[in-house]
């Protein structure tokens, strides 16, 4: 008798929102709240490590550590999560390097599509583009501790 197995390898898919902005965090934040009605809050920063080893191989090694804003709301019906995606010169999602932070909104009374809409009549919001990465990736971390 023949045994058939069959695997699945389903790859979760984040679905974010990326914006480009040229307002302080602190503003765009304050106009996302009063246009969405949220309450984004400052968490702790996300910090990532990248350890390069020194020219010529030697025993000295060059440890730089990056830091990038993180700010949250959760309400009873909807979670809300941004994240700077620029932090000392690197980038979260290195594909869309001209993106300032990444939004993430979960709600039960919004689509996706409102969203967008509401966030395009902020005068600091230059443009927003949809993303999607796996939750395996760098960019998907701060967004996965939080939510």
């Amino acid at each position: 008798m023949v045994k058939w197995k069959l695997q699945l390898d389903e790859e979760v898919k984040l679905k974010l929102l990326g914006i480009q902005s040229n307002w302080s965090e602190h503003r765009l934040v304050w106009s996302i709240n009063k246009s969405l009605g949220l309450q984004l809050t400052r968490q702790e920063d996300f910090s990532i490590s990248n350890v390069n080893k020194s020219p010529n191989d030697t025993l000295f090694e060059d440890q730089k550590e990056y830091h990038f804003s993180v700010f949250l709301h959760e309400g009873e019906q909807e979670q809300a999560i941004l994240v700077s995606n620029l932090g000392q010169g690197r980038s979260l999602y290195d594909d869309k390097r001209k993106l300032d932070y990444l939004f993430k909104l979960e709600s039960s009374h919004r689509s996706i599509h409102d969203c967008v809409d509401t966030l395009n009549e902020i005068r600091g919001v230059l443009a927003i583009t949809r993303l999607e990465c796996s939750d395996e990736d760098l960019v998907a971390r701060p967004f996965t501790e939080h939510l």
